[in-house]
């Protein structure tokens, strides 16, 4: 179940973090330490190039959830099938 919680933080801020450089995208997903997933929601940031100064540009919280920012490449919409 989506926590509706970060889903409202995440449609309060969405315009603005996309409108941060190479940021392709925002969702809900789990916070990482050490590279690992760990039991707790985040607000996942993709951006098509972590680059040095992006995660300056980036905040690490929002409202009090954590923010994860997540290298994805550039990101294409598919046709239907």
């Amino acid at each position: 179940m989506i926590n509706m919680n970060i889903q409202q933080v995440i449609d309060k801020n969405r315009r603005a973090l996309m409108h941060r450089p190479n940021v392709v995208g925002v969702g809900i997903g789990k916070r990482r330490v050490n590279g690992r997933p760990t039991d707790e929601d985040a607000i996942v940031v993709m951006v098509s190039k972590k680059e040095e100064g992006t995660a300056g540009q980036i905040p690490q919280a929002l409202e009090g959830i954590a923010v994860e920012i997540i290298e994805v490449g550039r990101i294409k919409a598919q046709g239907r099938r």
